[in-house]
This record gives structure tokens, C-alpha cells and sequence, in this order.
């Protein structure tokens, strides 16, 4: 699964990656939990030239009142990647609204008996981002015209390394290659299922971090909680 990743990136780096005309002043934090249901960057295919902050959570487009959307939300945080083409709740989403979620990291966390140790899993690259394959719905605001919607981020089984860590799921995030990701948004379902069927990049690496990173009462949007921390008694395997 993927609950919690970085966008603490340089403005300027971005508009660059992504060949954007602006990007919003928000959205920029060290450590983002999506049980906080924060609004962050992200690039749909109807404005891939654009940055739109949505609320991490998908909400279908068929919630019927407030309380059946929070519920959505938090269900919809992650969407398997075997399934979603299927999956009421997100087959419309990853049909008519796939997005790059942009990331300079996430975090996941090893299980070793009653102890976990948290891990941040950075990308490979020389300005420090990657994107997810996400699922988006968008709606306009009819008193500001203004864009809204929520996203889910797409997870894939575990490749050898994130099985090591991530070992209680054997999940990851899917992970973009950057000449697919233009595919991604606008290719058909058959070109955008090839992409599931390819799994996630392995352009990234890994270091343990603090038990900052799993304390929820903190404040984890610090540099501390992306830096590396060393637990003598881990073995690790690289």
C-alpha cells in the first residue's frame, strides 16, 4: 500500500519535468499521510500542462451526500492496479481520469516480530521526482468555476527490494517510467494496461529513517523525517 509520500520538491525543477506553465505556492510537504486527506499536486490529462491540488481519497462521481463520499475517500486512498479496471469505484476514474502523481519519495515500513522500521524510497534521477500512476475525478465549482476532485494513487505487487521492506503487504506504489508516462495519460485502457502489466520502475532506492516518520502526534513535515537513520541491529540486504 501507499499512504505516505514526499513533495518537497524545487517549484523550478518541477515546471521543468513536467513542462508546466505554472505550479501552485501549496502542496509542498516533507511527509503527507493521506488519513490527513490533504489537497496535493497533480497532473490530469485533460491539463497536462497544469498542476490541479486534489484531496488524496478518490471519491466516484456517484457519492450520493458528504458522509458516503468520506467513507469513499477513505477506501480510496490506493487502488490495486490488477483491478482497477473492474472495481465500480474506480473503473470510471482509471477510463476518463488518469493522472501523474507527482513524488520525490514514499514511505513504507519493514515488519521484524512487534517492531516496524520505517524506510523512505526515493527515486533515481537528477531533479528527484517520479511519478505514480494515479486515478482522478474532477468536478467544477458552480459558484467559482474552479476544479475539484480527489485522486488515488495505483499500487503493484512488490519487486525483490520493496518485498524486503514493505514485507507485512508485498505492495508498492506503480511507479512511472518517464517515457510512459504521457501514455499514461492519454492513451486508451489496452495502451494504459499494458503499463500494469509492465509493473513499476525500479529506477529508485531505499535508507531506513527515524521513528519520526511513524509517529502521527509529530510534526513529520521536517527534513528530519526523509533522512537517513541507522538501527544497528537491522541486517540490511544491499
Amino acid at each position: 500500500m501507499c499512504y505516505a509520500y514526499a513533495t518537497h520538491f524545487d517549484r523550478n525543477k518541477l515546471k521543468q519535468r513536467y513542462g508546466l506553465a505554472d505550479v501552485p505556492l501549496s502542496g509542498y510537504h516533507f511527509f503527507n499521510s493521506a488519513f490527513n486527506r490533504p489537497l496535493l499536486p497533480v497532473i490530469t490529462g485533460l491539463h497536462p500542462a497544469s498542476l490541479h491540488l486534489l484531496s488524496w481519497g478518490l471519491v466516484p462521481h456517484w457519492a450520493r451526500n458528504a458522509e458516503q463520499a468520506d467513507e469513499m475517500a477513505r477506501r480510496g486512498f490506493n487502488a490495486r492496479s490488477e483491478t482497477v479496471a473492474e472495481k465500480p469505484m474506480f473503473r470510471d476514474a482509471f477510463r476518463k481520469g488518469r493522472c501523474l502523481v507527482p513524488a520525490a519519495g514514499f514511505y513504507e515500513w519493514r515488519t521484524e516480530g512487534s517492531t516496524k522500521y520505517p524506510f523512505f524510497i526515493y527515486p533515481v534521477s537528477e531533479d528527484g521526482i517520479c511519478s505514480l500512476a494515479g486515478i482522478c475525478t474532477l468536478k467544477t465549482d458552480s459558484e467559482t468555476g474552479e476544479e475539484q476532485g480527489s485522486f488515488s494513487i495505483l499500487t503493484a505487487p512488490a519487486d525483490a527490494c520493496m518485498a524486503w521492506i514493505h514485507n507485512s503487504k508485498l505492495r508498492m506504489p506503480l511507479i512511472l517510467r518517464k517515457e510512459d508516462e504521457a501514455a499514461w495519460l492519454d492513451g486508451n485502457e489496452a495502451e494504459a494496461n499494458a503499463l500494469i502489466q509492465r509493473g513499476a520502475s525500479d529506477a529508485y532506492a531505499a535508507f531506513p529513517v527515524s521513528r519520526l516518520a511513524s509517529s502521527a502526534r509529530s510534526n513529520r513535515d521536517v527534513a528530519e523525517v526523509c533522512a537517513p537513520f541507522t538501527y544497528p541491529e537491522l541486517n540490511l540486504p544491499w
